[in-house]
């Protein structure tokens, strides 16, 4: 993707542009790099989905809550949330080949 810039940012002096006579600096933009993660949703959780089991391309920098956002789970959705086997919260990035495991919050005695 290019794109055009008026005057030099220190993006495009990285990422190499060309600058025109008119001032312009036509920049290439680096596509987003996308991860692959599994998700394992448990209980009433499987109800957001057709399959308890997904493998969800996402964009690095993506969070636990974006990924929930795609699924279409709403944000005040009570969730133990489970990345790699160690509880996590919804702010936790996202890498490649993470395990992403969803439970419904229960109480009880």
């Amino acid at each position: 993707m290019l794109e055009a810039v008026r005057r030099p940012t220190a993006s495009s002096k990285k990422m190499g542009s060309t600058l025109f006579s008119s001032g312009t600096f036509l920049t290439q933009k680096r596509a987003a790099k996308k991860l692959k993660v599994n998700v394992k949703l448990f209980a009433t959780v499987r109800k957001f989905s057709q399959k308890d089991n997904l493998e969800i391309n996402i964009e690095e920098g993506s969070r636990v809550k974006d990924l929930l956002s795609r699924i279409g789970i709403p944000q005040d959705e009570p969730l133990l949330v489970i990345v790699n086997e160690y509880t996590q919260g919804k702010e936790t990035p996202l890498q490649e080949g993470d395990t992403l495991c969803l439970f419904p919050i229960i109480a009880g005695g």
